[in-house]
């Protein structure tokens, strides 16, 4: 059966597939983490600072969790 987007249990069947989604997402969840951090670190003393640092560190503890979803799931990291 081909791939369909409109079929999510596309990806779980394809190694490949779930390799590249994982590793995209990685991307994403990498450069929000350090916009997050840059973004707490611009607010300095404000009152929304407190918020934005809370924000980064469970933006930065979300990206951790992946990395240990894709550790145990074998697609591995790509250093691209």
């Amino acid at each position: 059966m081909p791939f369909s987007p409109s079929r999510p249990s596309a990806l779980a069947g394809n190694p490949d597939l779930l390799g590249i989604y994982l590793n995209d997402h990685l991307a994403g969840a990498t450069g929000g983490t350090q916009l997050a951090w840059r973004a707490a670190a611009a607010a300095g003393g404000t009152a929304a600072s407190g918020d934005l640092r809370r924000f980064a560190a469970e933006v930065t503890q979300d990206r951790a969790t992946l990395l240990q979803i894709m550790a145990a799931r074998g697609p591995g990291t790509d250093p691209v």
